[in-house]
Formats: structure tokens, C-alpha cells, sequence
């Protein structure tokens, strides 16, 4: 949840970035020919912000799998304690009533 989240997140940043930068291109003045604009400038601004996104995705990724064995390894270890406890308990009324 953490990780759709933070994408969430950096696709607002990233959407808010772009409506700075076209509100800025309104703003400013248009390059006349043979003057180089400041699009290409915009757009590598725009690319290494996504390229960030996904390296921070791409973490959080791998934070969550580990997590999620983490825990699916704790819950299997416990159940196989607990079972044992329970078996052994079932064991136990199954010797006492043999008995009677």
C-alpha cells in the first residue's frame, strides 16, 4: 500500500512540475529563430524526475517482496509451533481416555 501510495504521490509531483514548466513556457518569451529554447532543458528535467520515480519504485519493491517473506515465514513458523502444542495436547486426551 505504501508503495501505490508513494507512486501516487510522484505522479502528482510529477504532474505538478509539468503544469509549472507549461505555465512558465506562457510566461516567457518565445525563442526567436536560430536561438535555442529551453525545451529540451524542460524535457530532461521532466525525464530524470520519472527516471527517479521508478529507481525509488524499484526499492520499495523489492522492501515490500522482502517484507512479505518476512512475514508469510513468521506465520509458518508459529502454525507449526502451535500445531505441534495442539497435537501434542490432542495426544495427551488420547492416552488419557485410552486408559478408561
Amino acid at each position: 500500500m505504501q508503495a501505490q501510495q508513494q507512486m501516487t504521490d510522484q505522479k502528482q509531483q510529477a504532474e505538478k512540475q509539468l503544469q509549472l514548466q507549461q505555465e512558465q513556457e506562457k510566461t516567457q518569451p518565445k525563442p526567436k529563430d536560430g536561438e535555442q529554447g529551453g525545451d529540451d532543458l524542460g524535457a530532461d528535467k521532466a525525464m530524470a524526475a520519472f527516471t527517479k520515480s521508478e529507481e525509488d519504485l524499484i526499492s520499495s519493491k523489492d522492501k515490500l517482496r522482502k517484507q512479505h517473506s518476512a512475514i508469510v515465514d513468521k506465520i509458518l513458523t508459529d502454525w507449526v509451533k502451535d500445531s505441534e502444542v495442539e497435537l501434542d495436547k490432542l495426544a495427551d486426551l488420547v492416552v488419557k481416555n485410552k486408559k478408561n
